[in-house]
């Protein structure tokens, strides 16, 4: 039976058929009751799903327009085009899945709370971007359309896993549980708070200022295109590293560049100077200023390694430079060490 009222249309029928199935009230499941809802046509709902008493489990087969929340114990599923014309928290109180087979759009705020598998099959805000995207801490979510779009923030809490080369536009993108490239590129249009590591991607080009607590690996470049802070010492590896601006934080990190070299464009520790800096390639560029604390500066180049500008340590900071090539110095460079000067190589 199908029991309706002003408040609430609580459904036992696990099926139901039309065209567009219009809901404009509450929907939840008969209390103390398993009941899941199967949609086979197109949904608007303009309430809350599953608020007072989740759903076991909700399907949609057609388009959704949705201006509520919905909460199951099991999976969501959503067939086509899924449209928020309102804030909406999705969760999943049992580790079901939620999953948008096709693309996402509308100027709201989404939130995905799950511990199973978020799936977004479709571009995400490709027509309409949303306002921001939020996943919760347990569980993965896969990206498969290629695109992610808000006006705001997305924050990835869970682990990120990539199926092609994805670009993600925001003001800022946040990653707190890791992601995986699956040899896939990734292009950041934001700022990037990077609290995990990134592995298997091939190219990262973020446009924006970066924080950095993490590790990056690619097998192609890393281009970091504004300002970098560190708030964790962090290991960044790959073929082509090129830091566009500066590089501050009281923090270790280790730049590895391979065959294409590392670069830095902008003054490195100049506002805060870097706890450590290890950096090894083919060839190393300084063309800013360096400054270090006690764990010092470390740079091993197979070719040749030049400074542009002044270096300095505190702290009992050493500097070792070991370069297969040439060693350069720009006129008047200056070297200002709290500790010993070590260089072999041709200099």
């Amino acid at each position: 039976p199908l029991y309706s009222s002003a408040a609430s249309d609580v459904y036992k029928r696990q099926t139901i058929v039309g065209d567009t199935v219009s809901l404009n009230g509450t929907l939840d499941s008969t209390a103390g009751e398993n009941n899941s809802v199967t949609i086979t046509g197109n949904a608007v709902q303009n309430g809350n799903i599953g608020s007072a008493d989740a759903l076991t489990a909700l399907s949609i087969s057609g388009t959704t327009n949705l201006n509520g929340n919905v909460s199951t114990t099991g999976h969501q599923s959503y067939g086509e085009a899924f449209t928020l014309t309102g804030d909406a928290v999705l969760t999943s109180t049992a580790s079901g899945s939620i999953q948008f087979q096709s693309t996402v759009d509308g100027a709201a705020n989404l939130i995905v709370d799950t511990s199973g598998t978020t799936g977004f099959t479709g571009a995400v805000g490709a027509t309409t971007a949303l306002t921001s995207l939020t996943t919760d801490a347990g569980g993965t979510t896969t990206i498969s359309g290629g695109q992610v779009s808000t006006t705001g923030v997305q924050t990835f809490q869970d682990a990120v896993d990539l199926t092609m080369d994805t670009v993600l536009n925001a003001s800022t993108v946040s990653l707190t549980g890791g992601l995986d490239g699956d040899h896939n590129d990734l292009t950041i249009n934001g700022n990037l708070n990077l609290q995990s590591n990134i592995g298997d991607v091939v190219n990262l080009d973020v446009t924006g200022a970066s924080v950095l607590d993490g590790d990056v690996v690619t097998t192609g470049r890393q281009d970091f295109r504004d300002s970098v802070t560190m708030i964790g010492d962090s290991s960044l590896t790959a073929n082509g590293l090129r830091f566009h601006d500066t590089v501050d934080g009281n923090q270790f990190l280790t730049a590895i560049g391979g065959a294409t070299g590392v670069q830095f464009d902008g003054a490195v520790g100049n506002t805060t100077a870097l706890s450590g800096l290890n950096v090894s390639a083919d060839t190393v560029q300084f063309d800013g200023s360096v400054q270090v604390d006690d764990q010092g500066l470390t740079v091993t180049s197979v070719s040749t390694t030049s400074f542009a500008a002044n270096v300095a340590s505190t702290n009992n900071g050493s500097v070792t430079l070991s370069n297969g090539g040439e060693l350069t110095f720009a006129d008047g460079t200056t070297f200002q060490l709290d500790a010993a000067f070590h260089q072999s190589g041709v200099g």
